[in-house]
């Protein structure tokens, strides 16, 4: 299945880029999320598995971003868990062809 470019968070559609290695030397990182760009990337060199992790840490970036929990200490624990797992649901909802292609990664 064709990697995919673009996903939903929430109101926001973020673009998907998939670099090879050399930007993982430069940058000391796998992926990263860029909020005003609404942009993830994603080394797509890695393994399945490295990439279904990453891809899935920078979604939790965006998502955690748009709803405003960047700093989790000012909020409990049980706000924090039941937004997050709100949120990801939404996001799997808006995105089952993405979630699709995530899932079959191995």
């Amino acid at each position: 299945m064709k990697r995919p470019t673009k996903i939903q968070i929430l109101n926001l559609t973020y673009s998907i880029r998939w670099v090879d290695t050399a930007i993982e030397t430069g940058s000391d990182s796998q992926g990263w999320c860029d909020f005003s760009e609404q942009l993830i990337v994603i080394c797509k060199d890695n393994s399945d598995q490295i990439i279904r992790e990453v891809f899935i840490h920078e979604v939790f970036h965006a998502l955690f971003n748009a709803m405003d929990l960047m700093e989790p200490e000012k909020i409990d624990h049980e706000q924090l868990v039941t937004r997050t797992a709100t949120g990801f649901c939404t996001v799997y909802s808006q995105n089952k062809k993405v979630f699709k292609w995530w899932e079959g990664l191995k």
